[in-house]
Formats: C-alpha cells, sequence, structure tokens
C-alpha cells in the first residue's frame, strides 16, 4: 500500500520514532531552501558558520531521539571525485554527528558493485518505507509511504549491505581531511569541480 504525503506528516514520522530512522541518499545533490545561504557560501570557497547545537527542530528531535536510544543511520553515496556540493555535505554532517545520527560514506562505484538501487529512501521502524521524489533540477517532489513488508524487507537488506560496506563520518574525514574543505577558488566566478 502506497500513500503521499504532506509536509506535516512527512516530519511527524521522524518524531514517531520508535527504534530506527535509516536512510539511503544516492543524490549527487540535493537543492533545498533550507541549506541555500550555507551551500552557496560555501560552494563560493568560503567555510560557513557552523549551527549551534542543537539550534534547529531537526537537531532538537535527532537528539533527543538518539539519547533515549533510538538510532539514526545514513547512508551517502559518494561521488568520484567529489564534487564541491559533495564536500558541503560531508562539512555539514559534523552537526549531524553530535546530533547523534550515524553518518557513513560508500562511494558510488561501489554501491554500482553491490547493486545498490538508485534511489532515496527512509526505512521507519522496520515497518515503513518511505520513497523520496525529486525533480531534474534536484528539488524534492513529494514522498511516498509504503507499508508492503516485502519491499520494507528488501530495502532494509539494502541499507544493512551499505552499512557494512561505509565509513563513518569521523572515519572518513580523518582519512582526508580536505574532504570538508570548500572549493579552491581559483579567480572570481570560478571553482575547482562541478556541483
Amino acid at each position: 500500500m502506497t500513500s503521499p504525503l504532506t509536509s506535516d506528516q512527512f516530519n511527524q514520522l521522524f518524531k514517531d520514532v520508535r527504534h530506527s530512522a535509516r536512510r539511503l541518499e544516492n543524490r549527487g545533490r540535493y537543492n533545498v531552501d533550507y541549506e541555500r545561504e550555507g551551500r552557496e557560501a560555501f560552494l563560493a570557497g568560503e567555510r560557513p558558520q557552523e549551527r549551534p547545537a542543537r539550534s534547529s527542530p531537526w537537531d532538537l528531535n535527532v537528539h533527543a531521539q538518539t539519547a533515549s536510544g533510538a538510532r539514526f543511520e545514513r547512508v551517502r553515496i559518494m561521488d568520484e571525485p567529489l564534487t564541491p556540493y559533495n564536500r558541503y555535505m560531508i562539512w555539514t554532517n559534523a552537526q549531524n554527528e553530535r546530533n547523534g545520527e550515524d553518518i557513513r560514506y560508500l562511494c558510488r562505484s561501489r554501491a554500482n558493485e553491490l547493486e545498490l538501487p538508485d534511489h532515496d529512501f527512509w526505512v521507519f521502524d522496520s515497518t515503513h518505507l518511505l520513497l523520496m521524489r525529486f525533480t531534474a533540477n534536484d528539488r524534492p517532489l513529494g514522498h511516498d509511504l509504503i507499508s508492503d513488508p516485502a519491499l520494507i524487507a528488501r530495502h532494509e537488506a539494502w541499507l544493512d549491505l551499505a552499512l557494512a560496506q561505509a565509513t563513518p563520518w569521523k572515519d572518513y574525514v580523518a582519512e582526508d581531511p580536505t574532504r570538508t574543505e570548500p572549493p579552491i577558488r581559483l579567480q572570481p566566478g570560478v571553482t575547482t569541480g562541478g556541483m
């Protein structure tokens, strides 16, 4: 069974987590308004000011949920070489880690070898699958909530495989600290790599 969700219903899923919220992120870019200012500064070669700990409803909820024992896990599929936007996401994940999320990274070629799906999704409490839809220019288009046990089990198996193969944020950054650096400014209006 599939049903589209409103924004309020989407947000409520994260508040209602009992034991786990797990995501596979496949897109090379997310064109979302709430990160525009920081994203544009980073892509312009600047290091934006980090937001204070637990300064947003997302931060507060994830911190509360993980402090009470729930798991928030994500695997992000990364481009090779990293794009400036990939680096921006790695940089922002420092706050996610402080909130208690387990963020991991897997290169796209390895994800392809593992035959992971190419769509974004969340699995909540092993009972609900949330498929995420995007426009061609990477803007969120909508979400479909699925309760079919076989589809949920398949997506959980993909998540288990991805998590086992992916590198945790702290280790990923330690392997190469430049992964969190803004793109190098060659001259006004020019950066290295694509978005």
